[in-house]
Formats: C-alpha cells, structure tokens, sequence
C-alpha cells in the first residue's frame, strides 16, 4: 500500500472565454485546497493546411496526491469573466503555435474578453520580456461597430532589463525560469529569473496584477545583482553600452502613440511638455527624483488606425521604492531618461 500521485487534466476547446479562464481545486465545502493548477491555452486559431494548424483549447493540469486505501473528493471551480462582482485575475502559459512559427508567451488577464498583458521571458520574438498590454472597461477595436467585452487597442511594449554592448548590439536573457506563486483570482504572482549580459547580471522580475474593476495595474519588483563587469555609458553615442533598468516602451516594441510626457511626484505635477520621438536617441539624461515616490504620464494618446473604434489607452509608471548600490555606495535616488525607439514614441 502507498500514496498515489493522481495527474489530473481538465480541458476546454473550441471558445470558452479562454483569455481569463483559470481554474481552483477546492474541498467539498468550497474552501481552496491551495493545490496549484498549471494553466496554459492557445487561442490562435489556424488552417492555413500546415503543421501549426490549431484550434483553441485550455488545459489544466495538477497532482494531487490520494493517501493509501483512500479516497479523495475534491470541486473544479472554474474561473473565467469576473470573481464575485469585479474582474478576475489570471495568469497562464500562452502557446503561440497556430500564430505562425512563434512559441511561448506568458499572458495576464483581467476578465475574460482578451489578454492584458504578454510577457516573453526568453525574448523568442526578439522584441521585448513585456509585449501586449491592452486597457479593460473601453470600447474594442472593431471596424464596424463599437463593442463591449472584446478585444482592445494594444498598446504594448516594454522592457526590464535593457544592455547593450560597445557595439550597439542588445544582450539578450539566458537560463530564464519561471516561478508561479498565485495565478488567480484576486492576484497574480509570478517571478522571472536568468541572466544577462553574458551572466554577468542576475535579474529577478516579480510581476503582479491585480483584480480590479477600473484599469490595468501591474506592479513589479524588479532586482539586478551584478556579479561580473559590464561596461556602460551614462550619455552613450547610440546604443552603444547603453543600459536602462526599466523602459516603459521598448526599443523594437513600443506601440503606443501619445502627444506629451508629465513628470511629478506624491506632491503633484513637477512638469509637463511635449517628448521628441523616434531617433533611437536620447532627449533627455539623468532626471532626477524629486520625492518619495515619483511618476511618469505618456498621455494625450492617439490612434494608430483612424477608421476603427477603440479606445487608446494613456500609459504611465510609478516609482514606489528603488535602491541602487553602485561602486559599493547606496544610492535612494532614481534617475530617470527619455530615449525615442523605432516603433511608436
């Protein structure tokens, strides 16, 4: 006689509101057991008549382990649209085959009616770790009529760790892994850890959403720990050993047209004015800090496809706490830079 470690998959195909859709093992009296769920979907539907054809589908999976001469009863809640009166949130695995060749996303979501935030760890598209990012509770993009619980304008594009080499060219991640500590419904935390810059520096990205009933908040915990030398310039020529520790729109994804930039801090608004974009160059160097906590608006957004419906979405980041320990001295002020990318703004 001995515990048996029963595999367990549920799962869904075809529609099924499968952006949000999360799924919780509980007891018998509706309590969460706290027995993880793997999630992971794919909704890119393909007949195309090759070998990445796919249809929807979601996937559940768990162990759950029955003690000797037992049984165990347990209840399948399924997640999907909102938990109790506001959005649930989740998130999954994203597969992307039936979206031409491509592989593995990560995908957070509040609701069910479309994706919030991509993430791509491991950079497969060669873009940016933070792709998509949609608004919720707006109009959807729709050609023909406005409609509600849909897909949104996407303004996505953005990077955690972003180091280039004397010769301009971008250190990607390597030996990332992922670490799901809750994926639904109330709070998402998940971690993302490797390296960079040829090992050199260990990065940690704890990102977190939130269920809420207004607007998309992700929160991020981001640590570098830099265990070998890499070289950077304060004002590089180009992107020659250029680094950014944070970059609301990244260098080759940044999909989000807007008109100005304001910058303040918890006192209120320090300064408001009109960005230059484009040029895969600075306008701006070494802002910074002004209080306690410190934030950024790109807003005064704009469409990027006139004849269609759909809300664009304003952007924004806030600097809640940062610590730097830089030649072994602390640094408690941020610094901040405003550099124009190839795509967008």
């Amino acid at each position: 006689d001995f515990a048996y470690p029963a595999r367990l998959c549920f799962s869904k195909l075809g529609v099924c509101g499968i952006t949000g859709i999360s799924a919780i093992l509980c007891d018998t009296d509706n309590e969460p057991l706290g027995i993880p769920v793997q999630l992971s979907k794919d909704w890119h539907n393909s007949s195309s008549g090759t070998r990445f054809d796919v249809q929807s589908w979601f996937r559940g999976m768990s162990i759950v382990t029955v003690p000797a001469n037992s049984s165990v009863e347990l209840v399948y809640t399924s997640v999907n649209g909102f938990w109790g009166q506001a959005p649930a949130a989740s998130h999954a695995q994203l597969c992307l085959v039936g979206w031409g060749g491509n592989q593995l996303w990560d995908q957070a979501s509040l609701g069910s009616w479309g994706e919030s935030i991509t993430y791509d760890p491991d950079i497969n598209l060669g873009r940016s770790m933070v792709d998509d990012v949609r608004p919720m509770m707006v109009w959807n993009m729709n050609k023909d009529t406005p409609e509600k619980w849909w897909w949104t304008n996407n303004v996505g594009g953005c990077d955690f760790l972003t180091v280039f080499d004397s010769n301009g060219s971008k250190f990607y991640n390597s030996n990332m892994k992922s670490m799901y500590s809750a994926y639904c419904p109330n709070i998402t935390d998940v971690t993302y850890a490797g390296t960079a810059a040829n090992d050199n520096i260990k990065l940690s990205c704890r990102t977190r959403l939130l269920r809420t009933d207004d607007y998309i908040r992700a929160v991020y915990d981001l640590r570098y720990d830099v265990v070998g030398a890499v070289t950077v310039d304060a004002n590089p020529s180009g992107n020659n050993n250029r680094i950014a520790f944070f970059q609301l729109g990244s260098d080759g994804y940044n999909n989000h047209n807007f008109e100005m930039m304001a910058r303040g801090d918890e006192n209120g608004l320090v300064e408001e004015w009109a960005p230059v974009k484009g040029g895969l160059s600075y306008s701006r160097t070494s802002i910074a800090g002004t209080g306690s906590v410190n934030w950024f608006s790109l807003h005064q957004a704009n469409s990027k496809d006139t004849s269609a419906y759909g809300a664009w979405a304003n952007r924004g980041l806030v600097v809640r706490e940062y610590e730097g320990r830089l030649g072994g001295v602390v640094q408690s002020t941020p610094y901040f830079s405003v550099y124009g990318t190839n795509n967008g703004g």
